[in-house]
């Protein structure tokens, strides 16, 4: 009986090391495909997207496509404070989230992901003003 759930365990193990070196269908098909990251202002009142000016003490959209599965590390540099949020990666490969900013000022937005060695790496990023 031992030996028998050691041989399953095994079996379990190289089972899982062989679907992990396997390159998932979604992202063969977009071979090479960097990552993108874009920010869109919304209006308050509706939350749908409004026009190019961003607002202090507004929403705003984030949205991207090309991200490996899994989840992404959003890190936002503010003129008063970094700040960070996760985000789903869908089966398409893209994420949206909805973030406020509040100080007027240059910000730059880095998503992040599971590099080599669990190290999280930079793999897109923008930069925006808000008024």
């Amino acid at each position: 009986m031992g030996r028998a759930i050691g041989l399953l365990a095994f079996a379990a193990a190289v089972q899982f090391a062989v679907a992990m070196s396997m390159p998932n269908q979604a992202d063969a098909a977009r071979p090479g495909a960097d990552p993108t990251l874009t920010v869109t202002p919304m209006a308050a009142a509706t939350q749908s997207t409004a026009s190019s000016v961003i607002r202090a003490a507004s929403w705003i959209h984030i949205a991207g496509c090309g991200y490996q599965p899994g989840g992404v590390i959003l890190v936002m540099n503010s003129p008063t404070a970094m700040s960070f949020t996760g985000a789903s990666v869908d089966a398409g490969g893209c994420i949206g989230v909805d973030w406020t900013v509040n100080s007027l000022g240059a910000y730059t937005l880095d998503a992040r992901q599971d590099g080599s060695g669990n190290k999280s790496r930079v793999v897109a990023s923008t930069s925006f003003t808000v008024q």
